[in-house]
């Protein structure tokens, strides 16, 4: 046994393991020193021989630090909302080792996030996000367990996550889009990213990232997006209106030049923003287009599963879940079958009157049986 007395006293102990030494002191006894040395190697020989070579004593920002370093900069798209989630938990816990936390300090972490981090539009972050900070801090840590850098358990597991309200799905109505789409074919370079993005879906910084050579000419004018948001590629079509300007965009430009102009997503917002305020469409943004789209397609009957690959979402289940109520036509093509459960006596005066028609489209995305949802805007 490797204990030793300290000048002042005390006991500690040492020994090595592979190529990990282990130091600790401040046992009042040499027994009491010996005792623990032998429950400490023994935990070592366990990890040993199955492996395991990390310790409980990671500090909880050196792991950070790894996570980043070797997982999120080199393999995710979205690194830089992991540096923000990384600086607030470096900023909360400090030099606190892993094995120190516990739920409640992870449920303290979570109330500090919603106090002091300010949100876009209002003084506090919103749950949501804080649910997203909480995410983080769990994934850090379970890639620490996967890496064999840490084995004990991981306290966010044990704080369940707010119950956020599903936000609500802005949709382009008739009458906005018919006030809106002559004020934004006024402006020359938002006018190609309005079209591209209504016509088939895809997201802002999707678009802004179109090269030449993405767009397919043959069988059918499709755009190729090599790496979407969940890091998936996908052939996304085009109708005759987007294919005839995406062709007119792509005549005598090299291979790698940008289809459309080469500016942020926050610009293209910013502008769209302008033009909402001149044709007096409220609280809408470039990503409602977006849900434009898919309420449209969903509404004219196309199927679910084929707007989800448009839309390139991982499962179908995620745009069941965002768009799912739009699609009624899937339930009312069904319910005639529950016509035969009763038989009509023939009474006088009794009448079944006909089902009366109407434009599901319309109904189902603005509500409003009296008006026929237009074709998407057309080139002027």
């Amino acid at each position: 046994m490797s204990v030793q007395q300290m000048p002042t006293g005390e006991w500690f102990y040492r020994f090595q393991v592979a190529k990990e030494t282990v130091r600790k002191q401040g046992f009042r006894t040499r027994t009491e020193a010996e005792k623990a040395e032998a429950m400490k190697m023994s935990e070592m020989l366990v990890r040993q021989s199955h492996g395991q070579t990390g310790n409980d004593d990671l500090k909880l920002n050196k792991g950070c630090d790894l996570f980043f370093e070797e997982y999120a900069v080199p393999h995710k798209r979205r690194w830089k909302e992991d540096r923000t989630h990384i600086a607030a938990i470096k900023a909360y816990f400090g030099e606190r080792r892993i094995r120190e936390i516990n739920p409640r300090d992870v449920e303290a972490f979570r109330r500090y996030i919603h106090k002091t981090m300010p949100g876009m539009s209002t003084p506090h972050v919103s749950l949501n996000t804080v649910n997203h900070y909480h995410a983080a801090l769990k994934a850090i840590i379970n890639w620490l367990k996967k890496r064999r850098l840490y084995y004990g358990e991981n306290p966010a597991w044990g704080v369940p996550m707010a119950r956020v309200p599903k936000a609500r799905v802005r949709f382009l109505s008739v009458e906005e889009e018919r006030r809106l789409t002559p004020i934004v074919a006024k402006h020359s370079r938002l006018w190609p990213f309005y079209v591209v993005g209504l016509h088939t879906g895809m997201r802002i910084g999707e678009i802004c990232e179109i090269r030449v050579r993405d767009f397919v000419r043959c069988p059918k004018p499709m755009i190729f997006i090599p790496n979407s948001k969940t890091s998936r590629s996908r052939y996304v079509p085009l109708s005759d209106n987007a294919a005839q300007l995406v062709a007119t965009r792509a005549v005598g430009q090299p291979p790698e030049a940008r289809l459309l102009d080469a500016v942020r997503p926050t610009a293209v917002n910013d502008w769209l923003k302008e033009c909402c305020y001149e044709a007096q469409v409220m609280d809408f943004t470039f990503h409602c287009l977006r849900h434009t789209f898919a309420g449209f397609m969903l509404g004219r009957g196309v199927p679910i599963y084929k707007v989800s690959k448009m839309l390139g979402h991982s499962t179908v289940v995620t745009t069941e879940q965002h768009y799912g109520h739009l699609d009624k036509r899937v339930l009312g093509d069904e319910i005639h079958h529950i016509e035969g459960v009763m038989t009509v006596p023939k009474v006088p005066g009794l009448a079944i009157h006909e089902p009366i028609e109407q434009d599901v489209v319309n109904e189902v995305v603005n509500g409003n049986g009296d008006e026929t949802m237009p074709t998407i805007v057309s080139l002027p």
